[in-house]
């Protein structure tokens, strides 16, 4: 094979460098110290490379947990709108009367005899407008607390 250019002259050599990554020695059948240039040598290449397969994995499992998620809030939309389809509702909302027959209440505040709820703990569900399926569990406060 030809080193001559184009325009005559020679190219330029490039240095040719050989690495020996044999453990033993060919010539004299020893078994060579391993240098600290040697992969696999270096603590900190080991402790960085850990450290990349624990990330590499700690997003994998955040990737399939997203997933997941994502599957079980669609699930529990479709549920949702299936309630709402055969007339459960919910109710208890922060400021409507206090009706003993559909709150539960667990703190009552003030002295008065026109009393609200105060704040929802848990909502209460009903069936079309009558039958209730669970209380709503609330605080109680009177109306004209100052």
């Amino acid at each position: 094979m030809s080193t001559e250019r184009a325009n005559g002259k020679e190219s330029p050599r490039e240095p040719i460098s050989i690495t020996d990554k044999r453990r033993v020695d060919p010539e004299t059948g020893q078994v060579r110290e391993r240098t600290p240039s040697s992969e696999g040598d270096n603590p900190r290449v080991a402790e960085l490379t850990a450290d990349l397969q624990r990330l590499q994995a700690e997003f994998a499992n955040y990737r399939r947990r997203i997933e997941r998620d994502r599957h079980v809030t669609a699930d529990a939309s479709k549920i949702r709108a299936t309630l709402a389809d055969l007339g459960v509702a919910a109710f208890g909302e922060e400021g409507d009367p206090f009706d003993p027959t559909l709150h539960e209440a667990v703190q009552h505040e003030g002295g008065g005899h026109e009393l609200v709820v105060g704040s929802v703990l848990r909502r209460g569900y009903k069936f079309g407008n009558r039958r209730v399926l669970r209380t709503a569990t609330v605080t109680v406060v009177d109306a004209h607390r100052p």
